[in-house]
């Protein structure tokens, strides 16, 4: 059941639409009579998988430890032999007496991938000197920061420091502290999982050369935690569990992160604003969305000092009121039991007697305001999971990353779930803003505990088979999981009967349907929908970034060619085949020095290569797919495919300055077409679901031969491609999840 339950939901998508008829069809005539049964059975292992574990009841306390635990995902094949840089950045400020041995502890490591960055904030004692010997000593992989006026401010520091970082993790190794010499080689391992984004080792709290207290002593008020073994944890379990009531990293160098791509302003100012606890809003902030893994196989040493700044702050009003910022912070951010905010308030009235040895509660009250923060938690920020069929080239696969990295820079909690039902490709991975976390899931039985576990608001699926696999779970449990679906066209490339099923489960489970193309809701209409008031049109859209053209001589193309540039999937429909035909007859007839670049890969190009003309140039897969539209003078959709809504390259294409010569197809015709109704390039029709090639030649013709045709519709690009603002759209998703969850209250 198991093998059949994982080919049946792979091959259930409109790139393996033929293979999976035939497959069912042979299905149908071996089981027969027993066909629909056995269908039932394994939709029935998506609904109940490990429901019993995917629902217990934490604000009840009906859960373990162990039902704590996160098991949910896998390595990535692309992190087999896993060595990552790791940025090493040792902030000091008069540390003279314990520089030596810290900086030691770091460069005997065992693990030896890293760079150290050496900061200092304009030291009064002998530091620089000191800092200096050793960058000599170890020039291969140090580099200095030192400031000529002191800032005072620790954040600012550690932000330098971060913004200097070439490494993909990153190693905040406070100047007065040391660890085991095994530290980053343990540390490192943990970030195999994509889905974590922090990890912490053990700590000993060191008190002029004596141990005074460790980990599991500091742990004491966070009860049924096991901090004697390794442990991973979803940081919104982490922080509704613990991380809400305490600063579960007393030190910032027990902990490893990977590198943000991006620092927000707002975080900046909260954290250099604070005096004790900008460190734990960091934490909460980098976490957000991933996991937390913890492990006591190696430990690090916390210099405590007597006059220390924290120990003095603890006696003032600002201490409470720093509590509130880091509750506030939570409030806004993660889904928490509210009572938590009353248990914190009674921790802090106990400390604030032990310490000033008063009776009086209201430094604390004034400080630190329940009622507020229960206020502030009703308006949380909504944590989202982008749902994606696999991380691979495709417009239903890459655009959920990219409105993810949109969602991220604007502030909200989002995590990839990659159903991984296709090989993962580099390229494509990279496409992901750095911080966010990815979830690489293991089997669908999962689905219910990845739910609970990451806190999900929403998940927001892209791909026909991920919107049914979700259904199934969401239509038949009990999860405060909102279903939001962008349908891309797949709906309509399935047969009949596939497609009647899938519409009856995510019309149960779905909240909220965003499409992109009229005919999107034709499939629906037929199947009997009448009520299309979940539906709401959203065009996609991208970021703008900088291109820089390829080089035409890398691909022995010449300065004065024309180039079309068609970029897709490697499959028959797409019309690799024919607009090489295209083009090739353009040339005859015209004389034109005119080239192809086509970049995908799949059948077509097993198919086409070795038999392609010299002026037909295959790439393969890439990243940087605008650079090429950016060398070339026109794109080139000359596409058949049923499941075609609203193509991504379209939007790449117009971005990047230069016309699209496409099929008159979905919504294509919309995407070209300005402000004043003219297109930003041309189309051609198909005729009884085929490419007229005749027109197909003709239109080639007339563009790489009539350079006032050309840049007339190139001049349109600008001002066509405005409508395509990334941002404006992740507006509109975010109100779209937000009307879901409120709808639901």
């Amino acid at each position: 059941m198991s093998i059949l339950g994982s080919l049946y939901w792979k091959m259930r998508n409109s790139s393996y639409l033929n293979t999976f008829k035939k497959i069912d069809d042979i299905l149908r005539k071996i089981l027969g009579p027993h066909y629909q049964t056995t269908i039932n059975k394994l939709k029935r292992r998506i609904r109940c998988g490990s429901i019993n574990k995917a629902s217990f009841n934490m604000k009840n306390g009906d859960y373990t430890f162990q039902d704590l635990i996160w098991n949910y995902d896998e390595k990535s094949p692309l992190l087999e032999n896993y060595q990552p840089k790791v940025s090493v950045i040792v902030p000091n400020y008069n540390h003279e007496p314990y520089l030596r041995e810290r900086l030691d502890s770091i460069y005997h490591q065992t693990y030896k991938n890293f760079e150290v960055i050496l900061l200092d904030d304009c030291s009064k004692d002998n530091s620089r000197a000191v800092l200096e010997e050793y960058s000599k000593k170890y020039s291969d992989n140090t580099k200095t920061l030192f400031n000529e006026e002191n800032t005072g401010i620790v954040f600012k520091q550690w932000k330098k420091g971060i913004e200097a970082a070439t490494g993909e993790l990153i190693w905040i190794a406070e100047s007065d502290d040391y660890c085991e010499e095994n530290f980053l080689e343990i540390m490192v391992e943990k970030f195999k999982y994509e889905s974590v984004n922090l990890a912490f080792a053990r700590s000993v709290f060191m008190t002029n050369g004596t141990e005074t207290w460790n980990t599991e002593e500091y742990m004491y008020n966070i009860p049924g935690f096991q901090w004697n073994k390794p442990f991973t944890m979803s940081s919104h379990l982490m922080v509704s569990q613990a991380f809400v009531i305490k600063n579960l990293i007393p030190n910032v160098s027990s902990a490893v992160f990977r590198k943000p791509e991006i620092l927000p302003e707002e975080l900046d100012e909260l954290c250099s604003s604070m005096k004790l606890s900008s460190d734990w809003i960091f934490y909460l902030w980098l976490m957000r969305g991933g996991c937390v893994s913890y492990t006591n196989e190696t430990t690090n040493y916390y210099r405590i000092h007597e006059n220390s700044t924290s120990l003095n702050v603890q006696a003032t009003s600002r201490y409470y009121k720093e509590y509130e910022m880091v509750s506030e912070y939570v409030a806004r951010n993660y889904d928490v039991d509210t009572t938590v905010f009353e248990r914190i308030e009674k921790d802090l009235l106990m400390h604030y007697k032990d310490i000033s040895k008063k009776e009086d509660t209201e430094t604390v009250k004034e400080n630190y305001r329940v009622d507020f923060l229960k206020e502030i938690a009703k308006k949380r920020n909504l944590n989202v999971i982008m749902a994606c069929f696999s991380l691979q080239s495709g417009g239903g696969e890459t655009y959920p990353l990219y409105l993810a990295n949109e969602l991220y820079r604007q502030g909200v909690t989002v995590t990839v779930l990659d159903f991984h039902l296709e090989k993962t490709q580099k390229d494509i991975r990279e496409l992901l803003t750095k911080g966010i976390p990815i979830v690489r899931m293991k089997k669908s039985d999962d689905i219910g505990n990845i739910l609970t576990h990451l806190g999900a608001d929403v998940i927001h699926s892209h791909h026909a088979s991920i919107d049914e696999m979700l259904g199934q779970w969401i239509g038949s449990n009990e999860f405060k999981t909102k279903q939001v679906i962008t349908l891309h066209g797949m709906y309509e490339a399935l047969w009949a009967d596939a497609r009647k099923a899938l519409i009856d489960t995510v019309m149960k489970s779905c909240s909220h349907f965003a499409y992109i193309a009229d005919k999107n809701l034709e499939v629906f209409k037929d199947n009997g929908v009448e009520d299309f008031t979940k539906f709401e049109k959203v065009p996609n859209g991208l970021p703008l970034i900088e291109t820089h053209p390829i080089d035409r001589e890398e691909l022995h193309i010449g300065k004065d060619a024309f180039v079309f540039c068609l970029v897709s999937r490697g499959i028959p429909e797409k019309g690799w085949a024919e607009g090489i035909e295209a083009v090739t007859r353009a040339r005859e007839s015209s004389g034109k020095d005119i080239h192809l670049v086509i970049i995908g890969d799949g059948e077509m190009k097993k198919k086409l290569e070795k038999s392609a003309p010299t002026y037909v140039h295959f790439t393969g897969i890439r990243k940087n797919v605008r650079d090429y539209f950016a060398m070339s003078d026109m794109g080139f959709l000359p596409t058949r495919f049923q499941g075609e809504s609203y193509p991504l390259v379209v939007i790449e294409s117009l971005q990047c300055g230069k016309p699209v010569l496409a099929t008159d197809i979905a919504e294509v015709r919309t995407q070209l077409t300005d402000r004043q109704g003219n297109l930003a390039g041309d189309l051609f029709t198909l005729k009884d679901g085929a490419l007229d090639l005749n027109e197909l030649v003709e239109k080639i013709i007339k563009y790489a031969s009539n350079q006032e045709e050309y840049h007339m519709v190139q001049q349109r690009c600008k001002v066509a491609s405005e409508k395509f603002d990334i941002s404006g759209i992740a507006r509109r998703y975010l109100e779209m999840y937000e009307n879901c969850n409120s709808s639901a209250e």
